[in-house]
């Protein structure tokens, strides 16, 4: 498999890998494109540091991960179910190394796709985060497998 720039697609995530842009802050996560971020677990958690950056949409790809944040940080209210976090979140899970389906690696793709995309809200959802959010933070565990990988096929489904 290749990506559009002609290089196979293992050479498009070492090069995602290395021209990468680090920030420069505590949690471990690099910049893809103008929108799209890699991390780990920390990044996502840290809200202050997604704050700071403009990342407004995070994706776990762990399946055995779940980021738990505090009930300040939510809109609406709990007692009618109506709660948002003020970020948008997403979750599909992936196992670290072989055993991921093909359409679970796909669901992922198509879930970085989907959050990347203006959506119409209905009206008691429209004030919980931007619609599409400004960036994304793209994180599994460490930030080396699952999350490049979703990247590199994102940016393959993307560009053809």
């Amino acid at each position: 498999m290749t990506h559009a720039s002609g290089l196979p697609l293992l050479a498009v995530l070492m090069l995602m890998a290395v021209a990468a842009t680090p920030c420069a802050g505590v949690a471990p996560m690099s910049r893809i494109t103008d929108r799209l971020w890699v991390g780990n677990q920390h990044a996502a958690g840290n809200l202050t540091l997604l704050t700071e950056i403009g990342i407004t949409g995070v994706v776990n790809v762990a399946w055995d991960l779940d980021i738990m944040y505090p009930a300040s940080e939510y809109v609406g209210s709990l007692a009618e179910d109506n709660a948002h976090l003020k970020l948008e979140y997403a979750k599909v899970g992936l196992v670290d190394g072989e055993g991921n389906a093909n359409v679970t690696l796909a669901a992922a793709v198509f879930q970085v796709a989907q959050i990347m995309t203006k959506r119409t809200l209905e009206t008691k959802d429209a004030h919980t985060y931007p619609n599409p959010p400004q960036s994304i933070l793209l994180h599994c565990h460490s930030g080396m497998s699952r999350s490049v990988t979703i990247a590199a096929l994102y940016l393959r489904y993307t560009d053809p």
